[in-house]
């Protein structure tokens, strides 16, 4: 039998901008990871709390916010809080059924993609990665945890 593209979304009923997860459920606990670096240096580090994120640049640092696994809706709050991000924006990154896009916002870049890979029984998996761009800063958001950022932290 087919698999449906979509699926209901739990979130009838809920004024717009509700951080519910949309998609296939969270197969892990989301794990957060801070790199930070200058010209002379390079910090990695697990981080829980925009406080640890911004405890954790130096000044004029250069950082990255990788989040994996889309069960970290509290943080998402605290991000959106902290960086001015429009809550239609941060719903929109736990809703994985978002077709590919690029939105100038105010204060940041918000691009959705896909990415496609072939499993082990030869079946199409699909993944929503989304982009907070600002000045300075860059937050990743996926769906789930491998390898396919490793290159680029390494």
């Amino acid at each position: 039998m087919a698999e449906s593209l979509h699926s209901p979304s739990g979130k009838a009923g809920l004024p717009p901008g509700a951080l519910v997860h949309v998609g296939a459920q969270p197969q892990t606990a989301g794990r957060v990871t801070l790199i930070s670096y200058g010209p002379d240096h390079c910090i990695e580090r697990e981080v829980h709390t925009v406080d640890d994120i911004l405890a954790g640049r130096r000044e004029g640092d250069t950082a990255w916010v990788h989040c994996e696994g889309l069960d970290i809706a509290p943080l998402l709050s605290e991000i959106g809080a902290r960086f001015q991000v429009h809550p239609l924006v941060l719903e929109d990154i736990l809703n994985t059924h978002q077709r590919p896009k690029f939105e100038e916002i105010d204060n940041c870049l918000f691009i959705v993609l896909k990415t496609l890979r072939v499993d082990g029984s030869q079946a199409v998996q699909h993944e929503q990665i989304s982009l907070l761009v600002f000045p300075g800063l860059l937050i990743t958001f996926r769906e789930r945890r491998d390898d396919l950022f490793d290159s680029l932290s390494q």
